[in-house]
Formats: structure tokens, sequence, C-alpha cells
């Protein structure tokens, strides 16, 4: 069962699906350089035991790439973006200037 654009309960339906994915996937975009994905090879990469072993150079590196793909990739600024990673590496991960666009992994969803 799902919500329809009605808020009535329904059977769920590829349709429906695609009618409700479709205004967020246009705002999903996925990097797919070699270069800038290097650092995440592994099949664990970027889970939190992943983080926990890395070291400050590594995820400093993290930081840096992820800002330069806002900056230059996609000409972002802090009113456009928003970021999340595992809270206790927020402030190591934090792209320069985005610090106010942090959204908690376990932030709920309001109306």
């Amino acid at each position: 069962m799902t919500i329809d654009e009605e808020h009535n309960l329904v059977s769920w339906s590829e349709e429906l699906q695609a009618v409700a994915v479709t205004p967020t996937a246009s705002l999903i975009n996925v990097v797919d350089e070699e270069k800038l994905n290097e650092i995440g090879e592994r099949k664990t990469a970027f889970s939190n035991t992943w983080f926990s072993t890395q070291n400050s150079s590594t995820l400093k590196t993290v930081s840096k790439m992820t800002y330069n793909v806002l900056q230059n990739r996609f000409k972002a600024n802090k009113d456009t973006v928003m970021w999340s990673c595992v809270k206790a590496r927020e402030e190591v991960l934090r792209p320069k200037g985005y610090k106010s666009r942090y959204i908690a992994c376990n932030a709920r969803a309001t109306n």
C-alpha cells in the first residue's frame, strides 16, 4: 500500500512510484568520475566502521573533494545544498562554508 497524490491509501504500482520519485530524483546528482571516487572503492567505504578506521588526512581529503565538487562541478552555494554524514564525523567532513547546511542522518521530515 502507498499514498497517492490526493493522500488516499491505494495499492502500490510502478506508475505511482514513478510519480512520487521523479521530483526528488531530479535533485540527486551522482558523480561517476574515477579520480573522485577512488577513495571509496571498497564495498564498506563511507560506513560508520570505515570512518572510524580512517586517518585525519583521508577524512580531510573527503571534505576537500566534496567542497571541490560542490563549488566547481555544480556551482553550488550554501543556499542550494544539504549534506549529511555520521554525526561523529560531521566536523571533520564538513565542506568549508556549509556548516549550516548539515542534516543529521537521523533527522526526521516534518510537514
